[in-house]
């Protein structure tokens, strides 16, 4: 598995313009995690929580926000298909979200290993 972060500066908004942070994830996974992947079925295995930033946040309806919450985590299934882009407000949050990835590809990486096969079996006396 090979990843790269990058981060750009975006402009949210016509009228009033806001300046946002969009970070794009771009993960190259071997063909062997790609099987485990889809053999075990893992696709909607979350990498990283996410929340939605406060500029859409600001423009969303109370009960908008349980459904969107819900879909913003990045998941393994979003990495397979492509790069996956996710906008915060500052390039501190930015930076931050960068760390939660790293962490979160680490823990994705032993994951899909364990995954490669089942334990050995073992006999013992208790």
């Amino acid at each position: 598995m090979q990843a790269s972060i990058e981060h750009k500066e975006i402009t949210a908004g016509v009228i009033k313009k806001v300046p946002q942070v969009e970070v794009t994830v771009a993960v190259q996974f071997s063909e062997e995690e790609r099987a485990i992947a889809e053999r075990w079925n893992l696709g909607e295995r979350i990498v990283v929580e996410r929340e939605i930033n406060a500029h859409r946040l600001g423009k969303m309806k109370a009960d908008q926000y349980d459904y969107q919450a819900k879909l913003e985590h990045l998941r393994l299934a979003d990495l397979l298909r492509g790069p996956s882009r996710h906008v915060v407000d500052t390039p501190l949050d930015a930076k931050l979200y960068q760390d939660e990835v790293v962490e979160g590809l680490k823990t994705l990486k032993a994951f899909l290993a364990g995954c490669a096969e089942l334990a050995e079996p073992q006999s013992l006396e208790i």
